[in-house]
């Protein structure tokens, strides 16, 4: 086969057909190296000889670089080139004490290399009024929140042959956004003890996040080939909550939110979601999620052959390589012949695309990480060897 652009590649394997190797990803919000100086992104960076890098700029929410150095993107073989709204989180308010304040007035602390969120402004809103009369929500027809994309996609789009991969940051959460505010356990228990403030919260969240998608994404839809949105409903050991609450209190809003950038963008539709989401896949495809990650393999029925046979022709699988035990702890050996396990059951047919399971963390030796990265390229050449 001849050798494909990496846009060609990623069209492809989103079309569940094979191309001619397996697309892969490193860099973005939840497929890279987090950043704990002196570890993660810049050990990586000096372990691959690249020591005039820029300072990285961090994305709060996960630690995640923003401005990875494109000797790196192309040492490691990625396919996709990450765009960020630069002010997609701000403005960013720094303490003396070191918290932050913001997108709607969301308050983070530093907690070792992480940064927390802390300090509910809605913790303890129970009523619609408290919702209108919060001063802080962010105000999405502002055009400081449409600032500095537009010329990075332009040229990505027209001038190179890399697949772009725009994020949404604060603009694509729904449920995060409400726990960032007033907190994880208020976003699950409304569902059952304040049912009616529950969804006058979810659905002020999404006016806000549709109003953005229509003005940045009403602009700019036509360059990117990937948008990601990220809500995390699983745990370990299964999703949030059972299937039937989904439906009824995530999946309506979930869908609204998924139709508007359709609306405005021809881009694949990636949702991240953490640990076992098993159960709600058959829902996520019904609303519309083309490209699921972080598919975590070790999390209860997120096993990659279970989900590659039920679900690998209706959505493309993103990740699956796992980082919470092979990466973190395993050796160079181990690491390249697990990655070639999981290339053999992920890749066949197409609709897979290569990257760890989830961000991956700072300690982790970077010969290792080379090496996954090297095996995905040099392993995920179609036909995949069995």
């Amino acid at each position: 086969m001849d050798e494909m652009t990496p846009r060609e590649r990623v069209e492809t394997t989103c079309r569940f057909k094979e191309p001619d190797r397996v697309p892969i990803d490193f860099g973005g919000l939840i497929s890279t190296i987090l950043d704990a100086g002196p570890y993660g992104y810049r050990a990586l960076a000096e372990h691959l000889g690249v020591t005039d890098y820029e300072k990285p700029a961090v994305a709060y929410i996960l630690n995640s670089v923003a401005n990875i150095d494109e000797r790196i993107y192309q040492r490691l073989h990625s396919d996709f080139r990450h765009v960020f709204p630069p002010n997609a989180e701000g403005p960013i308010t720094v303490h003396e004490d070191g918290t932050m304040t913001v997108v709607h007035g969301i308050r983070f602390k530093p907690l070792g290399n992480w940064y927390n969120p802390f300090d509910f402004p809605l913790g303890n809103a129970t009523t619609i009024e408290d919702i209108q009369n919060y001063g802080k929500w962010a105000n999405p027809n502002d055009p400081y929140y449409l600032e500095g994309t537009e010329e990075t996609l332009r040229h990505l789009k027209e001038d190179t042959d890399w697949s772009v991969y725009a994020l949404c940051g604060y603009w694509g959460m729904l449920g995060h956004a409400y726990a960032f505010v007033a907190g994880f356990d208020k976003f699950l228990s409304d569902m059952i003890v304040n049912p009616e403030f529950y969804h006058a919260m979810m659905e002020h969240i999404l006016d806000l996040n549709v109003q953005w998608i229509e003005n940045y994404w009403g602009k700019l839809g036509d360059y990117p080939d990937v948008i990601l949105i990220g809500d995390d409903m699983g745990a370990q050991d299964g999703p949030f909550m059972p299937p039937r609450m989904f439906q009824e209190f995530v999946k309506p809003y979930m869908g609204k939110l998924i139709k508007t950038i359709k609306k405005n963008s021809k881009a694949k539709l990636k949702l991240h979601s953490c640990g076992s989401v098993y159960q709600l896949i058959p829902d996520l495809i019904d609303i519309g999620v083309d490209i699921l990650n972080p598919i975590q393999p070790l999390a209860k029925d997120m096993a990659p052959a279970k989900l590659k046979k039920e679900f690998g022709r209706d959505i493309v699988l993103h990740g699956g390589i796992d980082e919470q035990r092979m990466l973190a702890f395993g050796t160079k050996e181990e690491v390249i012949e697990g990655t070639k396990e999981y290339l053999k059951i992920l890749a066949p047919g197409g609709g897979y695309i290569a990257a760890a399971s989830h961000n991956i963390e700072p300690e982790t030796a970077p010969e290792v990480a080379v090496a996954m990265y090297d095996t995905c390229y040099e392993f995920g050449r179609y036909p995949i060897p069995q």
